[in-house]
């Protein structure tokens, strides 16, 4: 378990042990972990709530998703004729086939359960083609903000630790693709600055400690009655 990625994230625990349990069961070794609320770097909040991720191994994310639609199949014939996916148009549900990861393996089987009694002949080759596409736009960098730079810049002159840790963000943030893969999360020249901010801060940083801590001592006038 060395090369542990993000596999599914879910906001309910009773979800989550469902997939665990069925993982332990194939002896594929995982980990579920408690995602506190974040805030992303791109002024984008992250879930508020309490979310629960299950980690896996790179290598067996095939092996994974493979087991999951094969678990889901015998549920979607039992599945309630109210459910939304009955509502959907093909084009949406053409969208679930092409993004399980964002829809769910249930959603998966079903959508093309629903695709098929529509008469619609699905060509899996067709379908993975498109997937690869997907994961190729994936790959590319994500659009940053340029406000962060700049507040990263001006965080420089508020003593350099904040500095730090948003230059290290956009020199070496990345992302987990869908089928394990990690990338880089910005482009070369996001990168660039965020190495130009990262150092910046780690030189500014150890002078402003510095001249904070021999302020402090002249003010309280430790060194009086030591002896060196």
């Amino acid at each position: 378990m060395e090369n542990l990625r993000s596999f599914r994230v879910f906001n309910e625990e009773s979800m989550a042990l469902d997939i665990v349990e069925l993982l332990n069961k194939n002896k594929i070794p995982n980990k579920m972990v408690l995602v506190a609320p974040s805030v992303d770097i791109n002024f984008g909040t992250g879930a508020f709530q309490k979310d629960f991720q299950i980690l896996i191994d790179e290598k067996d994310f095939e092996e994974a998703n493979a087991l999951l639609e094969k678990d889901a199949e015998w549920m979607v014939d039992k599945v309630d004729p109210e459910y939304y996916l009955f509502a959907f148009t093909k084009q949406e549900l053409y969208e679930i086939l092409v993004k399980p990861d964002e829809w769910g393996t249930f959603d998966y089987q079903l959508a093309f359960k629903i695709l098929r009694e529509k008469g619609e002949n699905i060509d899996k080759s067709t379908i993975d083609k498109m997937r690869l596409e997907r994961l190729e736009k994936l790959k590319q960098p994500d659009k940053g903000s340029p406000e962060w730079i700049y507040f990263g810049y001006f965080t420089v002159l508020l003593g350099g630790l904040l500095a730090i840790f948003i230059g290290w963000h956009l020199l070496n943030g990345k992302k987990t693709l869908p089928n394990g893969q990690r990338v880089v999360r910005y482009n070369t020249l996001e990168r660039k600055h965020g190495r130009i901010i990262f150092w910046l801060g780690l030189f500014v940083f150890p002078i402003v400690l510095l001249y904070r801590l021999y302020a402090l001592m002249d003010q309280g006038n430790w060194f009086d009655g030591m002896v060196f």
